[in-house]
Formats: C-alpha cells, structure tokens, sequence
C-alpha cells in the first residue's frame, strides 16, 4: 500500500512546488512565448495612420476654426431651413434618444402630429445626430457635427490619396475644395443642410473600400466596411447623394475591374445591398413617408 500510494504523493509535489535546481523541464507548447516584434511594414502602416489622423484633426480645426471666427454655423444662410427645418428635429431626435431612451416614431410639434421616423433629414438612426444634440447644447452639437465630417471626409481623402501613392497636399486641397463648393454651392445649400456634408463625408471611403474589394485582397472585411459606409450614406438623411454613390460604385468597377467586372460587381453589389439593409429602419419608413407626399418640382408628384 505505502509503496503504491509513495510514486502518487511524490508526483503530486512536483507538480505544485515545481522542479528543482538543475532539474530537466520537458519543453512545453503552453509556456509563454514572446510575442513578435512588428514587421517593418507594419510599423510603417501605423506610422501613416497617425500622421493621417494628425493631418485630418489639423484640417478639421483649422475649417470650424475660421467657422467660428464668423460665428459659427448658425444664422441661416439661404433658405431658412437649417433652424425652421433640420435643427428642431435634430434637437428632438437627440432627446428622444438620449435622454427619453426611446425611439422618436411620432412628432406632435409639426401641424397636428405627422410621422417622425419617416422624415429621413431628421436622421435619427445617424448616431452623430441624436448622440451630439442629446448631450451638448444645439450651438455646440451643430458645430461638432460639422467638425466630425470634415475630419472624417479628410481622413477618407488622404487615406484614398495615399493608396494611390499621392501626397496629403493634393487630399487636403480636396478637401477644402468639397467644404468650400458645399458651402458656397448653388445657394448656400450646404450651411442650410449638414446633411449635405455629411453625404459627401463617405465618398472616399466607398470608393477606398471598393477598389478592395475589385483587387480581391480581404474581400470579406472590404464587403463589410462597404456596407458600413453605405449605410451611413443612407442614414445621413439625403438619400440623393446615397444613389449618386451607388452610380460613382457601378463606374468604378467598369472602369478598374477588367475581365474580372462581374465577380466584382457582384461582391460590390453585396456590399452596397448589405448597407442598403443597415439603414432598413430609416428606408422603410421613409418610403411609406414618401408615398403620401405631394411635393415635388414643377407640379409633378414625387
């Protein structure tokens, strides 16, 4: 009995107070390894993240800076409806949202009550919108909004440029030319409308994700992040800009895919389809919205 139960005692040691001095430890596929050291080529990836995202921040900082020399965005600059349209229901969504923790399906403030969550431009499944007018005042959220997409837009812009081997200068120059044409364009629709920006805010990272998806390099993540983009196109709130995009897509792989412009297409158009249903809960109520409606130009129902 004592010389069956001595090995078991003796092992059972071992294993809690560990090997001795000098003793022979049998290699281990658990032990701890070191973990490897970034490739150069990974350390340089990083390295241009920063100095886009440093890039990006400084443009963004400098525009909403001599923004708010003037002011700011706020006084309406053409039509009227940034404050008689877009904020109030911005301001609605946001506290509906945030701070109420519901969903904003019915506005009883417009006429005798109409439908909320079909008005598209109150982009109220856009989380910029009800996150930023939820928790800052109206002045501050407005700003921060229009600040965000033009550091978004500008990080799309240099990550695209740099894709193609092009310097931030001529990405940066983009962007100041999209900011300005948006907000001195066909009457000043664009200081009315932040919706207007932020449709545009996605343009190159569509086509960033596209050009993935047609080199057939992570084809799976490009789908993903392309629908991701589109849907955010979508709930922006103009849904125009949304079916310029889906055109701008569709010219992009006639024009880059080759003999391979089919599969292409098709991956592409999944990704686009995918991000068309992200924003269901937006395009779906809109679309009943939109049938009730009697506007449209020159007399003609939409």
């Amino acid at each position: 009995m004592a010389a069956s139960v001595l090995p078991l005692a003796s092992a059972a040691y071992y294993s809690l107070a560990g090997p001795g001095p000098g003793a022979f430890v049998e290699p281990s596929h658990a032990s701890a390894r070191p973990s490897p050291r970034p490739t150069p080529a990974a350390s340089v990836h990083r390295r241009t993240w920063v100095i886009d995202i440093a890039l990006a921040a400084a443009t963004a900082a400098l525009i909403i800076g001599l923004l708010l020399l003037r002011g700011g965005v706020w006084q309406h600059q053409a039509s009227g409806d940034l404050h008689a349209h877009l904020l109030p229901r911005y301001i609605y969504a946001g506290r509906a949202v945030m701070q109420e923790h519901r969903l904003p399906l019915w506005d009883p403030y417009d006429y005798f009550g109409v439908p909320f969550l079909g008005q598209i431009q109150a982009s109220v499944l856009y989380p910029p919108v009800p996150l930023l007018f939820g928790l800052l005042r109206p002045w501050t959220a407005l700003q921060t909004l229009y600040g965000f997409h033009i550091f978004v837009l500008a990080l799309g812009m240099l990550r695209y440029f740099r894709r193609h081997d092009v310097g931030p200068l001529p990405a940066l120059v983009g962007v100041l030319a999209t900011v300005s044409a948006t907000f001195r364009g066909y009457f000043l629709a664009g200081v009315d409308h932040p919706n207007y920006l932020a449709g545009l805010t996605y343009v190159p990272w569509a086509l960033l994700f596209t050009e993935r998806v047609i080199e057939g390099r992570a084809v799976r993540r490009a789908i993903g992040w392309l629908a991701a983009t589109m849907g955010a196109v979508w709930l922006t709130g103009y849904p125009d800009y949304a079916l310029d995009l889906v055109v701008l897509l569709a010219l992009t792989v006639l024009a880059s895919a080759g003999r391979r412009f089919l599969t292409a297409g098709l991956l592409v158009g999944i990704g686009v389809a995918l991000g068309t249903a992200l924003a269901a809960g937006a395009l779906v109520p809109f679309a009943d919205h939109l049938a009730a409606t009697n506007r449209g130009m020159e007399g003609e129902a939409l």
